[in-house]
């Protein structure tokens, strides 16, 4: 696992790799209220023995904590995704004590740790599934999480609010709360493999949703924020074929598109972005063009205008398919004690 850290002109500040007794994959890469950098992922992963970790390290590369999650029998969990509370705890999000074969225990759960790394509660929840999703902390202390084709919301002690069921969400990027809801980005692979951007009320309801998109049906988001001109903007790239870096500005009030850009050079592909206090868009990636990946890091102006305009070989793939709310969920939970934090042993070197 390594990490490195670059200013706004794209020189690297520091760099150094961790490397513990067991394999660690990086699952989610969070950003604190206090600038500190929260690692998390799976732990002995492939041993088939996997534990969800939780690495912290302060803006200067020094690690605060690291720390494995694990039950008393030492069960496998499998976290899918970590976001950052108001109140700067975390909540983590994946599937508790799960077995690979019949019969599995596959219960979901989500978690708050404190600042510290300390287990604060641990809530499970009735229903077994190895679809995965993101979890996203929400204004009123809560979080709305999404697993497979359905979407439930928690308050601030892990309590469901509602869970609803739909016919397909896709595979989203985390949602982004406005003023209206939450707005969802995905891809789905079916019938018509398409890309699609929803709004989800604060009820659960559906209040728009874009699928038309006229640069292909391919385009997979990675990421999303909310610009301060107050448009979402989507990072990826095709889902197939040639890779190339795309940039989506859609209206948070009914999805309406209002910018695409792609990068001009195949092989480049993106996965995350921020955007400064100029207004200037920094975002992450990989370019693929070589045998081996190299690490890609860009910088875009406020209006995006140094990448290509719409290419108009790009065409809508067929009919649109319409997301349905297919039934309200009910779902019990309950708080469980047995989900403790140990420490991981790590090193940290300077690369």
């Amino acid at each position: 696992l390594f990490l490195r850290k670059y200013n706004p002109c794209g020189n690297e500040l520091w760099s150094f790799e961790m490397n513990s007794d067991l394999p660690l994959s990086l699952t989610h890469l969070n950003i604190d209220s206090n600038q500190n950098i929260l690692l998390s992922g799976r732990y002995d992963e492939f041993n088939q023995n996997p534990r969800a970790y939780l690495i912290k390290v302060n803006t200067f590369g020094t690690v605060l904590f690291s720390k494995i999650y694990e039950t008393s029998s030492a069960a496998n969990s499998n976290i899918y995704s970590v976001s950052v509370t108001s109140e700067g705890d975390y909540l983590m999000y994946g599937l508790y004590d799960f077995t690979l074969v019949s019969p599995d225990n596959r219960k979901m759960f989500v978690s708050k740790i404190d600042t510290n790394g300390v287990v604060q509660w641990l809530r499970l929840y009735d229903f077994t599934s190895f679809g995965f999703g993101p979890i996203t902390t929400t204004k009123d202390k809560g979080a709305i999480v999404k697993n497979s084709n359905i979407l439930f919301k928690i308050d601030s002690v892990g309590e469901i609010k509602w869970a609803k069921k739909f016919n397909r969400l896709g595979d989203v990027s985390n949602s982004i709360e406005t003023d209206s809801g939450y707005v969802f980005f995905g891809y789905t692979i079916g019938a018509i493999d398409r890309s699609n951007a929803y709004l989800v009320k604060p009820d659960g309801s559906i209040g728009w949703e874009t699928n038309t998109f006229l640069f292909g049906s391919d385009f997979y988001p990675q990421a999303g924020i909310q610009r301060k001109n107050g448009n979402l903007l989507y990072t990826g790239s095709y889902q197939f074929g040639i890779n190339k870096s795309i940039f989506v500005e859609l209206d948070p009030k009914n999805g309406a598109i209002q910018r695409f850009e792609e990068l001009n050079t195949t092989g480049f592909f993106s996965i995350d972005l921020i955007e400064d206090s100029k207004g200037n868009i920094l975002f992450t990636g990989a370019d693929d063009r070589w045998i081996v990946s190299n690490l890609l890091c860009g910088k875009l102006n406020d209006t995006l205008s140094t990448v290509s305009c719409l290419n108009s070989n790009l065409t809508h793939p067929g009919l649109p398919f319409s997301l349905i709310e297919l039934e309200d969920m009910t779902i019990g939970s309950s708080l469980n004690t047995d989900f403790t934090d140990n420490i991981l042993n790590i090193t940290a070197t300077t690369l």
